[in-house]
């Protein structure tokens, strides 16, 4: 298999694991525990409070006028339904207390309070549903603990459940243990149990002829609600022991829904509440906002996780699609407005009914965001490193080693028209020596010619542009700017000249021929840049000025340096020259004056 194939078989795996970990994240909700406290600080925020809603708290300064809730005589209890509906015309809708009432316990105090529930025909107490807890899969092999396997329900005391509705209080806790969630109702042995919360909402919209609108609920029958008020701070709370002492008038609790409930810490009724992270809710206080969220219809269930999954990987691959291949800015400005967007649709969605949680999407596109980022720069890197190592066989690579350290490495290597020097040299007579001597003998003989040719332009930071067969050209000022080029250029010249002398002796004692060269130099705008075809590519230049160039070395003797006017004038006062006179080159349609360059001053 190639190596080609298996890029594209790897890159074909890691999508499929890409959209497989988006859509298992999303699914299942890895990041619950998260986004429970950003959605929190997002969906429940403080609003506006019915104020037909109120409660009377057991408080600290109750419990301390009667002792512990325990050791109450149900006498109490009945003492404030007297005083609540004393006048039947002005009197509470609803009486309704968040308190057990297991058994009797004191006859003449329970009695009492059973007669003033029946006289008030306004009372909804507490019932308490015992589960079992057994691990068990559902359908999408989700391990839960199924609490809505009943295992018995523990009623008031007979007499009074017989003339009271009750509705089940039974707090329902996240996996951070914080309230978001109630019942609607539940089963148990064909007999529909209602929630609390839900019982009073339904009576209070029985009572005023109103059409009892059931929540959308999740298969176990919960549905999520809204909190309207932090803990002890909205709702109207008045102390137990006040209202029993006379201290409030009973007519503002006039047509009312009012709550009797624990409200003191030591009566272990206090829960975790996302409206108010830093401090918990009494449990009255948490049936007080159900009632509340009940009655405005601002109830929400959790939309379709399946749906949203694949919701999610479409616009993950749409992000990663649309943002590939931008620069980095525009690609981090769609993704804070996708953020932004998301969050938005998210708000405007949970108050429509429809819950989604809200940090998922957002880090997914993070991640790919960061993903490209760095690929990007990954893949700049690798380029660059490619670029540098090409220039390191057309310049000295002490010269590029130095520029890239500098960082002064502006390269336009897309093609401009810049000044530059070209140098031509070529091997006079090379095919027929080559003719007379064996061919590792021929390749010996122009490497070492080509090597000193090498060597030499880069000793005066020039760039090799190529060579050709036993030929060689070379610019000067491109690709790096260069001072004083068309000197640095007719330098190299003269040094090729004079280390080729030295060359000759050894190949003549070596070989028995002589190698001398040629070379021509012109210097003017040219082209300069990446030129070639999709499959192969050289960093080159064309134009007037390189013919111009390769037309005088065409002219040169052996171990001659000719260079045209344009370069005697930039260099005639650092090198020795002798004129040559016009000569007609091909291609031109006028003479130009030539020099010979002699040697460097």
């Amino acid at each position: 298999m190639s190596k080609q194939k298996k890029s594209k078989i790897l890159k074909v795996v890691l999508v499929i694991a890409t959209i497989c970990f988006i859509y298992f994240v999303s699914y299942f909700e890895f990041l619950k525990l998260i986004d429970n406290m950003v959605t929190d600080l997002l969906y429940q925020r403080p609003g506006a409070i019915n104020n037909q809603i109120k409660i009377i708290a057991i408080d600290e300064k109750t419990l301390s006028e009667y002792g512990n809730i325990t050791s109450w005589s149900r006498q109490i209890y009945a003492d404030l339904l007297h005083i609540l509906n004393e006048s039947d015309e002005v009197k509470p809708e609803l009486v309704a207390f968040d308190i057990m009432y297991p058994a009797y316990e004191d006859k003449n105090g329970d009695l009492n309070f059973v007669y003033e529930c029946k006289k008030g025909n306004n009372v909804i107490v507490a019932s308490n549903i015992v589960f079992k807890e057994t691990l068990k899969y559902d359908e999408n092999n989700k391990i839960y603990k199924d609490t809505l396997h009943i295992n018995s329900v523990e009623y008031p005391f007979p007499e009074l459940s017989n003339i009271v509705k009750n509705g089940f209080t039974n707090a329902i806790q996240d996996d951070d243990n914080y309230i978001r969630h109630s019942f609607v109702f539940l089963d148990y042995n064909g007999t529909k149990i209602y929630s609390f919360p839900f019982l009073i909402y339904k009576t209070h919209s029985e009572n005023n002829n109103k059409p009892i609108k059931y929540p959308e609920t999740d298969k176990y029958n919960r549905f999520g609600f809204t909190y309207s008020a932090k803990p002890q701070s909205r709702y109207e709370v008045f102390s137990l022991v006040d209202v029993l002492n006379g201290k409030y008038n009973p007519s503002i609790f006039d047509d009312c829904i009012v709550l009797v409930g624990a409200y003191a810490s030591g009566m272990q009724d206090s829960y975790l509440v996302p409206i108010a992270h830093s401090s918990q809710m009494y449990g009255v206080e948490i049936h007080a906002n159900i009632v509340d969220s009940l009655l405005k219809e601002t109830t929400n269930i959790p939309a379709d996780l399946h749906i949203v999954a694949i919701i999610y990987v479409i616009i993950a691959i749409a992000y990663f699609i649309l943002t590939k291949k931008v620069k980095i800015i525009l690609s981090l400005i769609v993704l804070i407005s996708s953020i932004a967007l998301h969050i938005i649709l998210c708000i405007a969605l949970y108050k429509s009914g429809l819950y989604v949680g809200v940090i998922t999407l957002p880090i997914i596109l993070t991640l790919l965001f960061l993903y490209n980022l760095i690929s990007k720069y990954v893949f700049e890197i690798i380029q660059k490193t490619k670029i540098i190592n090409a220039f390191k066989r057309y310049i000295e690579p002490q010269v590029v080693d130095a520029l890239v350290s500098s960082g002064n490495f502006e390269i336009n290597l897309n093609g401009e028209l810049k000044d530059i020097a070209v140098v031509f040299v070529d091997i006079r007579n090379f095919t027929a020596i080559s003719e007379k001597l064996h061919p590792d003998e021929v390749v010996k003989i122009l490497n070492e010619y080509l090597c000193l040719i090498t060597n030499s332009i880069f000793k005066y930071k020039g760039t090799l542009d190529k060579f050709i067969g036993d030929s060689a050209m070379a610019i000067f000022n491109a690709p790096f700017d260069l001072e004083d080029y068309e000197y640095l250029a007719v330098c190299a010249a003269c040094d090729i000249i004079e280390n080729a002398k030295k060359l000759e002796e050894k190949l003549k004692n070596k070989y028995g021929v002589s190698v001398r060269c040629g070379i021509g130099i012109h210097c003017g705008n040219a082209v300069v840049g990446n030129i070639g075809s999709d499959t192969r590519i050289d960093y080159t230049a064309i134009g007037d000025t390189v013919n111009t160039a390769s037309r005088l070395e065409s002219h040169a003797a052996e171990n001659q340096i000719l260079i045209s006017n344009a370069v005697y004038e930039k260099i005639k006062d650092k090198v020795s020259t002798s004129p040559i006179g016009p000569i007609m080159l091909k291609g031109k349609s006028n003479e130009t004056m030539v020099y010979q360059v002699n040697h460097i001053l």
